[in-house]
Parts: C-alpha cells; sequence; structure tokens
C-alpha cells in the first residue's frame, strides 16, 4: 500500500487501484525488478 502524504488516500502498490478516499480513480503504477544490488523501474505513462 502506498499513501499520499499529502491527502492521505491509499493506492495499491501493485496495480495502482485507488483504495480510499479521497481517491476516486487509480494511479500509474510501474514495474520494478531487482537485479543484484539494482533496481530497476520501467516507468508507464
Amino acid at each position: 500500500m502506498l499513501a499520499c502524504p499529502r491527502h492521505g488516500a491509499k493506492f495499491d502498490v501493485r496495480t495502482g487501484a485507488a483504495l480510499t478516499m479521497p481517491a476516486t480513480k487509480p494511479t500509474v503504477a510501474h514495474e520494478v525488478k531487482v537485479e543484484g544490488d539494482q533496481v530497476l523501474v520501467r516507468l508507464n505513462t
């Protein structure tokens, strides 16, 4: 779960789905992969 520090809305970190108000729409989720000591992120727009 990921929480917005400004409004307190919570999102599912895996899918971007809005879990609590005031969020009513999902946010973008990004693909993450760990290789050794590197964290790789594929940005979805």
